[in-house]
């Protein structure tokens, strides 16, 4: 990377002499290696949040027609945007790197899904895949099921993501918070609790409503996310019925400066449960939970732990290359 922007920079120099196409030509080239390299990087090397920052910053200065000085390289995460970045040109870009780059190795996004926005960005794929299990880190990411692309209906996300062993759930709330589960048995309708304790919830530590000055700012945001891996202290970590799909369970253990709370309320009784979605797709419950220790993923300011379901995803994990071979894959499982 280091090569190709110097080799960026000596082209510039010559650029401000001659303005030939040839020579601009030539700087776009350059610049599309270095966002090749970077790619590269994100895979083989744990450079991966890194290098998401690096293709927005790179595909950023090419959006906006710039030509770089050598200062613009000596501290990438220095360079802002002249106004302050609206969520849409952020997705923008996240297209671009979705379909031109690779989208941290995608399935199932196609061109006409960014008009709604997917909940998973390309840096937070980055950074959920570095939490992943070793076996899974390089396993491409399969769009199986969208709220806003499928309909809110339970039964068609049980039917699209049955087949499917490991399972990212990805959650927009109306306030813009950004959470979910990673799990590892198939969904299944199922009287009681199955899974095992390599699943985890995780969130988006601030909400995607804060306000960014820059796409490596944005970027920076979408990366930084906590994870809550199992505690041992029970085995509720999948449950799934006609009425509602949860994540984690148990009794409310959490403590907190008031003392413990027990919190009640129309999806778990007495029970706390770290993740919970209604049949209807449109609300949705998170408290404290013994199975992973979490807190209300949904924000400090969620009331009893409900939250309003902007979006909802269901991604799976698949080794294969296309669609095809990972749905050939999946009916040998099914067998």
């Amino acid at each position: 990377v280091i090569i190709f922007a110097r080799m960026a920079i000596i082209v510039h120099y010559v650029a401000r002499k001659d303005t030939s196409s040839d020579i601009k030509c030539l700087s776009s080239f350059i610049l599309s290696m270095m966002r090749a390299v970077t790619s590269a990087i994100g895979v083989i090397l744990p450079l991966k949040r890194y290098s998401a920052k690096l293709q927005i910053f790179l595909f950023s200065r090419r959006k906006e027609n710039v030509w770089l000085d050598e200062d613009d390289f000596s501290d990438i995460s220095s360079i802002q945007a002249e106004d302050c970045v609206q969520i849409d040109d952020v997705w923008n870009v996240l297209k671009n790197q979705y379909l031109l780059y690779g989208g941290g190795n995608t399935l199932g996004v196609v061109d006409g899904d960014f008009g709604l926005r997917p909940v998973l960005s390309s840096p937070l794929i980055a950074a959920l895949r570095e939490k992943l299990p070793y076996a899974l880190s390089n396993d491409r990411f399969w769009m199986k099921y969208s709220l806003l692309r499928d309909g809110a209906s339970i039964s068609s996300l049980y039917q699209q993501v049955g087949g499917s062993m490991y399972t990212i759930i990805a959650i927009e709330s109306s306030d813009g918070y950004i959470f979910g589960s990673f799990t590892t048995q198939p969904w299944r309708m199922n009287p009681g609790y199955f899974g095992n304790r390599n699943s985890f919830l995780w969130r988006m530590v601030q909400s995607r409503h804060t306000p960014c000055t820059s796409l490596t700012e944005q970027a920076a945001l979408e990366s930084d996310i906590d994870i809550f891996p199992a505690t041992g202290k029970n085995e509720c970590f999948q449950f799934c019925s006609k009425d509602k799909l949860a994540v984690g369970g148990g009794k409310r253990i959490h403590v907190d400066r008031y003392g413990t709370k027990k919190l009640k309320n129309k999806f778990n009784g007495d029970d706390s449960l770290g993740l919970c979605i209604d049949r209807t797709l449109m609300i949705g419950t998170s408290t404290p939970c013994s199975t992973y220790m979490n807190p209300c993923l949904a924000g400090e300011s969620s009331k009893d732990g409900s939250f309003a379901i902007a979006n909802i995803e269901v991604w799976a994990l698949t080794p294969c290359k296309t669609i095809g071979e990972a749905e050939q894959m999946e009916s040998f499982t099914r067998m």
